[in-house]
Formats: C-alpha cells, structure tokens, sequence
C-alpha cells in the first residue's frame, strides 16, 4: 500500500472534486465562487471559496430563506431544498452585492439509497459508513473488493472492518442491496513534514533536520449533522520520523570564545501507537482530530538525549575548558499540545500546503552578549505538503 519512506517532502498534487451531472458557467476564479454541489437527500452542500462574510443563496433565480441555510463557512453552504423545485436546479451564491459563477446540478430519483460521509476508525480497523440505506442487509467493497466482516447494519449507519491493506484500504466504496447500489470514494492522504532548524552562533554551521511521513484516511465532502468524529485520534499504524543533526558553532563573549560540537547523527524511528507522556525517552507518536475543513494533527516528536555534545569555553586570560553532554533534539511544532492546522484546498480533495514559522536561538549552550543577539537568531519552519490517493497502486 505504501510508497517507500521519503524524508524529503513530496510537492502536493491536486485532484478536482468529482460531482455527478454538472455544468459550469465559464468565469474567473474570484470570491465568491462555487466548486462543487452535492445533494443528499433533501440537503444541497455548495462548495467552494466564498469569503469571510455571509450573504445569500439562489436557486433558479428565487432566493433560499435565511432559515433554510443551515450552516455558512468559508468553503461550505448548507442548505434545505424545497421539494417541489424540478429535477436540475442552477445556484448561485451572494456576498456584499459581489455574485458567484452560477453552477447546475440534476437531482437524482434515488434518495433512498446513498452514502452521506465515511470515517475511518484507525484503532480498530474499522469503516463507519453514513448514509441512508435498504433494511436488508447487503453486501459492502471498498476498491471493488469485498469486506471481510459487516459488524453493523442499519438504514442510517453500517459499519464494517476494513484492512489497512491488500488493495481494500481505500478507494471506491459501495454499498449494495437489492438492485440498488451507493457509492461513494474514501481518501488516502500521504503527508511528509520537514523541518530545518538553525542552531548555529555567530561562526560555525549547525542545524537540526527532522522529516515524517504520516498517512490519513477520511471523506472530503461536505458532514452531515449526525456523523461523530469523536474518538477518532488514531492515525492509519504505519509512519516514521527521520532526524539528522551535526557540526560545530561558536559565539563570543565578554572576553573570550565559546565553541560547541554535535556528533552526527542520522537515524529514523517508527510512530507508536497511541498518544501517552513519553518524556524523557526517543518517540515519534500523532494524533489527529478530524474537522469538517481537514485536520488538526499533534506531532510529538523527541530524540532524547542521543547527540554527543562538546563544549568549550576559551577566556582571554587563563586556561579553556571542556565538558561533555548528550543533547537532546530542540525542534519547533512538535509537542504534544500543538496543533497543526491540515486543511482541505477548497476546490480539491487534498490538504494544501502549509508551514509554521519561528524565531529560534541555538540551544548548544552558547553565551553570547546581548547587544550581538541579532547574529544568534535563525527562523525555523516547519513545512507540511500533501499527496492524495482515490485508489490504491
């Protein structure tokens, strides 16, 4: 299922979200703009880039009441059709007197039978399946290959097991009884992370390097109310964490030099499962919380005490001296209580781009006068970019 382990970050790849039966009006990308429709059931999701204020929605040029907007977000709109609309409807969204691109979508016959979201339940192996299905069990495939177990099945909810992998991890999901079959894609995300962070003084060059690979599986269409996304931290059980280190640096001080050496190292590590206090000890463990615009993911990250540290301190008058340590890695973005925002492109089924900055000053135990301390301080950043897969090599 997976490709091989690539401490260098992959450029993102966007894929167009997929949408049954619409047509476009040819206008350029401005806000507000619609990217995608979605009908479930009696409920139209309008996807798309729509700004920071709130405004209206048409539908074949009538305006929906206010309380049929049941939610409005940067990317998302949620609204109740009125049932006696014909079969293809055309919407248009309106902020600040500034009107979207209009776009058409045909509702289908069939809204008792559908796959409203699908969550992964990485712990146990498990694929939550929303939607509205038959009474009568049937039969589920995901990537066009059988579940192995149906542990639930009800007209609201069916849950099933699913591999993490073989070729059913991910991909097309279908659900069918009788004649009637429902589909829907569930995503895999293939995050890399890196890092680069400085710890060099005023001479020398020394830095910390760190790169991890993590994977996500999940849904990127619109949520409705009755999903539980709640207890859902685990991440699908294969990640690493590559870390790299050495060199030497120095500073200057009162009247004397201070230099500092870092063994190299190079070395990578596999995450553990679960998300526990492993201070004081090398780790590499993630967790995620999935939102309806992506995902926060806590990365903690820790390389105890492994670099062979030495320190010299040279006065101007009298003897240097010498100490050892072992150093412990120093890197931004990587605690247990830290946040990084992973969010969806709108327009996409990926997660863009993104990075956290920081100023930084060296931790390899230099002293050096306050006045100079504009030649001690480095911008570290932390950079997260995505590849998306709907179907497994």
């Amino acid at each position: 299922m997976k490709r091989s382990f690539l401490w260098v970050a992959l450029s993102a790849l966007t894929i167009l979200c997929f949408s049954a039966c619409e047509r476009d009006e040819e206008q350029t990308l401005n806000v507000p703009y619609i990217t995608v429709l979605e009908i479930q059931g009696d409920t139209l999701f309008i996807k798309g880039d729509f700004g920071t204020e709130t405004g209206s929605v048409t539908i074949n040029n009538q305006t929906v009441s206010a309380d049929d907007i049941r939610s409005w977000s940067e990317t998302t709109i949620v609204c109740i059709l009125d049932q006696s609309l014909p079969a293809e409807i055309e919407v248009e969204v309106i902020t600040k007197d500034k009107k979207s691109n209009r776009k058409k979508i045909t509702r289908t016959t069939n809204t008792q039978h559908y796959i409203s979201y699908l969550v992964v339940d990485e712990a146990l192996g498990r694929l939550f399946i929303y939607g509205k299905f038959d009474p009568q069990r049937g039969s589920v495939k995901v990537n066009n290959i059988p579940v192995l177990e149906i542990q639930t099945w009800s007209p609201q909810l069916i849950i099933c097991k699913i591999p993490y992998n073989g070729g059913g991890e991910y991909g097309k999901v279908e659900v069918s009884s009788g004649n009637k079959t429902a589909s829907r894609t569930l995503y895999q995300w293939t995050v890399y992370f890196e890092e680069t962070r400085p710890q060099s003084g005023k001479t020398g060059s020394l830095k910390e390097i760190m790169a991890a690979q993590i994977y996500l599986r999940g849904d990127v269409g619109p949520m409705p109310t009755n999903v539980s996304l709640a207890g859902n931290s685990e991440l699908y059980p294969e990640a690493y964490c590559l870390y790299r280190t050495g060199g030497i640096t120095g500073s200057d001080y009162d009247c004397g030099h201070i230099t500092a050496t870092w063994g190299d190292i190079d070395m990578t590590i596999e995450k553990t499962a679960g998300f526990t206090d492993l201070s004081g000890q090398t780790h590499f463990q993630v967790r995620k919380e999935h939102l309806p615009d992506g995902f926060n993911i806590q990365l903690d990250v820790s390389f105890w005490e492994i670099i062979p540290a030495t320190v010299t301190t040279s006065p101007c008058i009298g003897n240097s001296t010498t100490y050892q340590y072992m150093q412990s890695s120093d890197l931004i973005g990587v605690g247990a209580l830290t946040d990084l925002p992973l969010r969806f492109e709108p327009g996409t089924n990926n997660i863009k781009t993104d990075s956290i900055t920081e100023t930084v000053s060296s931790s390899a135990k230099l002293i050096w006068e306050a006045e100079d301390s504009h030649f001690y301080l480095h911008n570290a950043t932390l950079k997260w970019t995505c590849y998306v897969d709907d179907k497994p090599l």
